[in-house]
């Protein structure tokens, strides 16, 4: 620890804590209880802050913010219908995994539990929707504070944090220790530290994989959260293995890659009848959600099953897994294609034509569709 001392309010210690982790992005609308915080804002030039007429925007702004950069981003609130208004958007983070700190002015411990103005039990209300939530009645546990909420929020299975500040709290003085606000700069990035899968259940996959005359990938968010994109794309084409996304996991292939199926589930092009015609289901980074699945249709009956999640909960919870990989996908995927590569003059590969008859499959919805994507009909049925 530093031997040199600073004084701070609250609100000049949370953003000194942001900064020196590496969040450059805050969204909010002020009150009265945070009006340090903001203070201290407009006194920096690290911490960007956008000014937004509701706080329901801020929340669904810093959530795509954060699926978009993989930064966790910083959402502020005023007490009451402030707070309450992120509710949604919180709930929408905490679905989709995405690294989001919700940071809510309370009320002043002096007079809380008086009907002060605008109080509400706002922090039962958000903490349903949120990983972690954390009231803080220390000042000067700021940066322990924060510090968690934001490992929280960014390790493992991403997610959104509330830090509930009273207004107290926000404007009271603090000494601090320097070498507190002295952190990693990078604790706001996803995949700082990343877990892999044992080298036994990757041996497995494998062989699962080696044996399957017509594999399917199912590729979900997580892939983006991991930055997976590579590896799917290898397996896609030095393997010849068809991918399908969830809608979070739209994107994680080129979607005019050779062996790109489009989406499945309820709005599938082509997929779901690839995925139901499959010997082998590798899902990557998807909880097999209800339009995912087509209220889990898709997956009717007992099929070789693969699963790489970061949460091991998430495996075998909708569907029983010949293989469960727990790990970050990008460097459990990166595992699987180095033991692919070392077997892969043994591979007995595929029914004849099935690449190509997913390639023909893909064609013939496009050209039914091109009609539809070409009509000018007004209005657009």
């Amino acid at each position: 620890m530093s031997k040199k001392s600073v004084t701070l309010t609250g609100g000049e210690a949370l953003v000194r804590c942001l900064t020196s982790m590496g969040v450059i992005r805050g969204f909010g609308m002020g009150g009265y209880q945070l009006l340090p915080y903001y203070d201290a804002v407009s006194q920096q030039k690290e911490l960007e802050h956008l000014l937004v007429r509701d706080e329901r925007h801020a929340a669904f702004i810093a959530d795509s913010y954060a699926r978009v950069t993989n930064r966790l981003a910083v959402v502020d609130a005023t007490l009451g219908p402030g707070a309450t208004n992120v509710v949604s958007g919180a709930a929408e983070s905490l679905a989709a995994s995405v690294p989001v700190l919700f940071l809510t002015g309370e009320v002043n411990a002096a007079i809380s539990g008086r009907s002060a103005t605008q109080e509400t039990d706002q922090f039962a209300m958000l903490r349903p929707a949120m990983k972690l939530a954390i009231q803080v009645h220390r000042g000067d546990r700021i940066p322990e504070l924060l510090r968690r909420a934001v490992l929280t929020a960014t390790d493992g299975r991403a997610g959104p944090v509330l830090i509930d500040v009273p207004e107290d709290v926000a404007h009271g003085k603090y000494v601090f220790d320097e070498g507190e606000f002295a952190q990693e700069s990078d604790l706001c990035k996803l995949g700082r530290i990343r877990s892999r899968a044992s080298g036994g259940s990757v041996e497995k996959c494998v062989q699962l994989l080696k044996c399957a005359r017509r594999p399917v990938i199912i590729a979900g968010g997580g892939v983006h959260l991991s930055g997976a994109y590579d590896e799917v794309a290898a397996l896609a084409t030095e393997f010849q293995i068809p991918v399908a996304t969830t809608i979070s996991g739209k994107g994680a292939i080129d979607e005019y890659h050779a062996m790109a199926l489009g989406v499945c589930g309820r709005f599938a092009r082509t997929a779901n009848e690839v995925i139901r015609d499959a010997d082998l289901v590798f899902a990557i980074g998807c909880k097999l959600g209800e339009i995912a699945t087509d209220r889990w249709s898709v997956l009717p009956r007992p099929v070789n099953f693969v699963h790489v999640d970061v949460d091991g909960t998430e495996i075998g919870k909708i569907q029983s897994v010949s293989v469960g990989l727990r790990g970050d996908a990008r460097e459990t995927l990166s595992d699987i294609l180095d033991a692919m590569r070392v077997e892969r003059g043994g591979w007995k590969w595929h029914d004849a034509g099935y690449p190509t008859e997913v390639e023909l499959g893909v064609k013939q919805w496009t050209e039914q569709a091109e009609s539809r994507r070409r009509s000018s009909e007004k209005p657009i049925s």
